[in-house]
């Protein structure tokens, strides 16, 4: 979630684990996001001694890699590129690595160049997902009227769960504040869309042995219904040593108690906290909870929208800023204006249609 926050062009995932479990996640980020995705596979490991076929092709990789290509997504075979520059070296498997895990730095070099020898400069996205709106311009039911002069708006209609707009700044130019920013007859200010930042522990969490307090702890949660969401600050607390924690939220208050073994959702509704997503939470042996009583984790959830647009600056200068993002996937309508003072030269609006709903 705190990755969409960042309206990403471009996602690379290292992606190791089960294939069902990759496509939970792409089905996902690919409903709400049209960036473009890399998934690299593993390297080869310690535990898989010497490169063979059997250890290079393992059928869990192919599974993973359809899946990632069902998704829309490039894939990189990092196991099959590594054993063939291992191979070309003369070299074991022990010459790209710094223990039994992990890649050392030559070894992070060629994963690195294998992954950017799939980058191709000058590629378009598909109109299908992103395009221009241009002003004056219509085409399949999307359409930019209007123009931002003094007292003067604009109407957008558009498909699609993101918009920008894509401008110039002017020196001595207006301003668009919230208020002149209607979205589907809302001020974007109140309109019911919504990011998270990342999950934070607590800096005085519990310390284990090996690792990070990061690497046991939920890894996400499940925003509800939208119309429902009180932007604030929110913090799950555990109680006891056996995975029981309070939610609370900055805003809402104290919002129930759940258990990290299963999924749980607030009283309010607004978060829930599923189970499989909570890293780490049993010990090796399968028995002892990793998390310890006063352990916090924490997250904001923030409104998608912009409160304003600032036109002033160099003349000529482009800029681009997002309007809204994470709307429901469809079709839309948006008012802007009059500029507070001064004027706005909009080159277009640029809107992002996810292909997977």
């Amino acid at each position: 979630q705190h990755v969409l926050g960042k309206q990403p062009d471009l996602v690379i995932l290292y992606s190791g684990g089960k294939a069902a479990d990759l496509e939970k996640l792409l089905a996902d980020f690919r409903a709400h996001s049209t960036a473009d995705v890399i998934v690299a596979s593993l390297h080869l490991r310690e535990q898989d001694k010497e490169i063979t076929d059997a250890t290079v092709n393992l059928p869990e990789w192919d599974a993973i890699r359809d899946v990632a290509l069902k998704y829309g997504c490039e894939w990189v075979n990092s196991r099959r590129e590594w054993a063939a520059y291992l191979q070309a070296q003369g070299k074991p498997i022990d010459w790209l690595l710094k223990d039994a895990v992990h890649q050392n730095d030559h070894g992070a070099l060629v994963i690195n160049e294998n992954i950017c020898r799939h980058l191709v400069p000058g590629g378009a996205k598909p109109s299908s997902t992103e395009r221009l709106l241009e002003p004056g311009k219509s085409a399949d039911s999307e359409s930019v009227s209007g123009r931002l002069g003094a007292g003067e708006t604009m109407t957008v209609n558009f498909r699609g769960n993101r918009i920008d707009v894509v401008a110039r700044r002017i020196k001595g130019g207006g301003k668009l504040v919230a208020g002149a920013m209607i979205l589907d007859g809302r001020p974007l200010d109140e309109v019911a869309a919504f990011l998270t930042t990342v999950i934070l522990p607590g800096k005085d969490n519990h310390k284990p042995e090996r690792g990070s307090a990061a690497d046991r702890s939920p890894h996400q949660i499940i925003l509800g219904n939208p119309a429902t969401i009180l932007p604030q600050r929110w913090t799950i607390r555990m109680y006891g040593d056996a995975g029981a924690y309070q939610l609370i939220g900055s805003v809402t208050g104290p919002d129930g108690y759940g258990h990290n073994g299963m999924d749980f959702t607030g009283n309010s509704g607004q978060i829930t906290v599923p189970t499989d997503l909570w890293r780490r939470r049993l010990e090796a042996d399968g028995e002892t909870y990793s998390n310890r009583d006063g352990d916090t984790f924490s997250w904001e959830v923030y409104r998608a929208t912009a409160s304003e647009v600032d036109f002033g600056g160099d003349d000529g200068e482009a800029f681009t800023e997002v309007l809204a993002d994470q709307l429901e996937n469809g079709w839309h309508t948006l008012e802007l204006g009059p500029l507070t003072a001064g004027a706005g030269e909009i080159i277009g609006f640029r809107v992002h249609e996810p292909a997977f709903r």
